[in-house]
């Protein structure tokens, strides 16, 4: 695992632990959840973003399906069970699309051959 990606699940446990372990016994509100989630995905960009050898389109779309869960189940839309399903089919498919378009990778420059 890459250094950004052990920042971002640190922020996203860092949020997690604010979220349900701090405000949940203090005064939980839906609606400060939600900018939680939304101060984490800015801060998952704000790291991505530092970095020129990750994709940051998938990356991003990866981590926005992951808020964008956190944030339903926090207004009550969406169930735990039904979270934790597209989840793991989110972690199933992210696995299993690890090399992009399942070729070698795209040199960036021409002087990588």
């Amino acid at each position: 695992m890459n250094k950004p990606w052990l920042v971002i699940l640190a922020v996203m446990l860092g949020g997690s632990i604010i979220k349900y372990g701090i405000l949940q016994y203090l005064i939980f509100s839906p609606v400060i959840a939600v900018i939680i989630d939304l101060l984490v995905f800015s801060a998952c960009y704000l790291t991505l973003r530092r970095y020129p050898y990750i994709d940051l389109k998938r990356s991003m779309q990866f981590i926005g399906v992951i808020i964008a869960l956190e944030i339903l189940f926090d207004l009550g839309i969406i169930n735990e069970l039904i979270r934790e399903i597209v989840f793991f089919i989110l972690i199933a498919w992210g696995i299993s699309k690890q090399g992009g378009s399942g070729g070698p990778p795209r040199q960036r420059h021409k002087w990588h051959k």
